[in-house]
């Protein structure tokens, strides 16, 4: 059988927009990649796994394969979307009791792009532990799109006015870019992509934000848990 010529892997997690989780993947496949899907078991309280299937011509996985199931197709590029507090807390710890979180324990240390689209209220967004996440995931080289002009934490209990522009292209766009700039490693004559500078939010205990801006490298980001001056978290252990 004749390997795709990308494949990208689509990793749903349970939160509001996972329902509409068809739109990025018609997005991608306008685009030429061939996805599959991937759901935590909170998602499938959310997802149409019978339309999600049809849409991605492959089965939804949310178990490890039973001994001779067909494997996985291997994946070009990484979509968590919607990424939630705990696949994003979870991850970060190294913790792999899921299907879902084993494939991504895998892929960040893999040399493919790993893009993080979260689904946050302000009130998480500003937990210590979850600021050290993703600042310990980025250290690591995942693109997490929380910031001014990404995803922006909503207040708590108005989730559901968010899901009608919730930007899935925008996971669909890094993860395209990055993409792009793996390959231009291996080829030093294709034209770079744009670096992208963002301004990221640094949440108090109250939900207020205060702003700097990161320069980020094409994939392996640099990021900062706190603003200018401020001690940096202590770093957690990594396991794999």
């Amino acid at each position: 059988m004749t390997r795709p010529s990308r494949v990208l892997s689509v990793i749903v997690c349970g939160a509001g927009p996972a329902a509409d989780a068809g739109k990025l993947i018609k997005l991608a496949q306008q685009r030429g990649w061939t996805v599959q899907v991937i759901a935590t078991p909170a998602a499938l309280a959310f997802i149409d796994i019978t339309a999600l299937e049809a849409h991605a011509g492959s089965a939804v996985r949310s178990a490890y394969r039973s001994p001779g199931e067909p494997r996985s197709m291997k994946a070009d590029a990484v979509i968590v979307a919607p990424a939630t507090y705990n696949t994003i807390s979870k991850l970060a710890l190294g913790i792999s009791d899921t299907y879902a979180l084993g494939i991504l324990a895998e892929a960040v240390s893999l040399p493919i792009p790993v893009v993080m689209l979260p689904f946050v209220n302000t009130a998480l967004a500003a937990r210590h532990p979850f600021r050290r996440a993703v600042g310990q995931l980025r250290d690591e080289g995942v693109r997490v799109l929380l910031g001014p002009g990404e995803f922006e934490p909503h207040p708590p209990g108005t989730g559901g006015q968010q899901l009608d522009t919730f930007p899935w292209q925008l996971a669909l766009d890094e993860a395209e870019r990055l993409t792009h700039n793996e390959l231009r490693e291996a080829d030093p004559t294709a034209a770079p992509q744009p670096r992208r500078t963002a301004e990221l939010p640094v949440l108090d205990q109250g939900g207020t934000a205060a702003r700097h801006r990161v320069r980020r490298s094409p994939h392996r980001a640099l990021a900062s848990a706190g603003p200018p001056g401020a001690p940096a978290p202590s770093q957690l252990d990594r396991c794999r």
